[in-house]
């Protein structure tokens, strides 16, 4: 058994590169307020769910720049901490999801809607001229201050039914839930209206947030919580990733998956769990669990430790079936207990 049990690529890459390039409307961005203002508030920006990562701190900045960001997959080969590599890998797909939908959302619901009514707000439809779906953007107030959001598509030149790609939900600025929501990506759906928009992944992403200060949640406190999970449709392999945040630069990112640890893909799924915390200064440590699949019985669950410093470099490194030796000493590391859930 190899190391890289424990340290499989993440699937967010797969999500992410190329498969969502969702539709932009055309038009002039409004700049003044209007009738429709109430219904885009329901909907946060991209910055507001970003998921802050361990290089986040004022303190590394310069340090991540010179490193760069991690491509696609190459979070196990550089001179940094592997599950700092892993940490950023994750927390990065995310938010390329994010930025993607919110986005595009954003652009849509800041030009002139087409229809405009007490309850509801509708963009489109429209369609690229190379593409064989039209899109529309709907915002269905359902209570109030809580809104509904939706961008629907249909084969173009048809009068059948809009069917939703993105669905979300989120609250006015008047609620006090402002700020909290979900919204949903249907990777099946969108590729059926255009397979050239979704060549990658399949199944549902979705996105859970909440904005309020000093959230609590069962795993985390923080200030800012986001939950990203992944099921896709065409395998038992699934993704899920907690995440809080705080205004510090400190956070935590719990992930729980089950997924080929092997980098070939072709062995049995294992349970693998991931745990990091980091300081301001990006300094952090992982705690990583791998169980099930093909990790023998005799052997049972595999645990993993790694700690970096605000170099991001290996401070401290053990498992229990030595995939490597262990390195450095456990002192050096800046949380002295494992990551795990209250």
């Amino acid at each position: 058994m190899t190391r890289d049990a424990g340290q499989g690529r993440s699937r967010w890459t797969l999500i992410v590169a190329g498969s969502l390039a969702w539709p932009a409307l055309g038009g002039c961005l409004r700049e003044d307020g209007d009738d429709a203002e109430r219904f885009r508030d329901a909907i946060p920006t991209a910055a507001q769910i970003e998921v802050a990562g361990p290089e986040a701190g004022e303190a590394t900045s310069t340090a991540a720049a010179a490193r760069g960001p991690l491509a696609p997959g190459a979070w196990d080969d550089g001179p940094w901490a592997k599950y700092y590599g892993l940490t950023r890998e994750i927390r990065d797909g995310v938010n390329d999801v994010t930025a993607i939908v919110l986005g595009s959302a954003w652009v849509i619901v800041h030009t002139e809607p087409s229809s405009l009514g007490q309850r509801e707000a509708i963009w489109g439809p429209w369609a690229d001229s190379l593409s064989p779906a039209e899109y529309r953007f709907r915002v269905t107030e359902r209570a109030p201050d809580e809104y509904d959001y939706a961008l629907e598509g249909r084969k173009k030149g048809t009068a059948g039914a809009f069917v939703p790609v993105l669905s979300g939900r989120g609250h006015g600025r008047g609620d006090p839930r402002h700020g909290d929501g979900y919204f949903e990506i249907d990777l099946d759906r969108a590729r059926e209206l255009d397979p050239f928009e979704v060549r990658e992944g399949s199944g549902r992403i979705r996105i859970e947030h909440d904005l309020d200060p000093r959230v609590t949640r069962e795993l985390f406190v923080g200030d800012r919580w986001v939950s990203a999970e992944v099921s896709p449709s065409d395998s038992e392999v699934t993704w899920v990733a907690e995440s809080v945040s705080s205004e510090d630069g400190t956070g935590t990112l719990y992930v729980r998956a089950h997924d080929d640890a092997q980098e070939t893909r072709l062995t049995r799924l294992e349970d693998i769990e991931l745990a990091s915390a980091w300081r301001g200064d990006g300094a952090g440590r992982a705690d990583v669990s791998v169980s099930g699949g093909d990790v023998p019985a005799s052997v049972g669950t595999v645990h993993a430790v790694e700690c970096w410093g605000a170099d991001f470099a290996t401070r401290y490194y053990s498992d229990t079936i030595e995939w490597e030796p262990t390195t450095g000493d456990l002192s050096a590391c800046v949380f002295a207990e494992p990551i795990a859930p209250r």
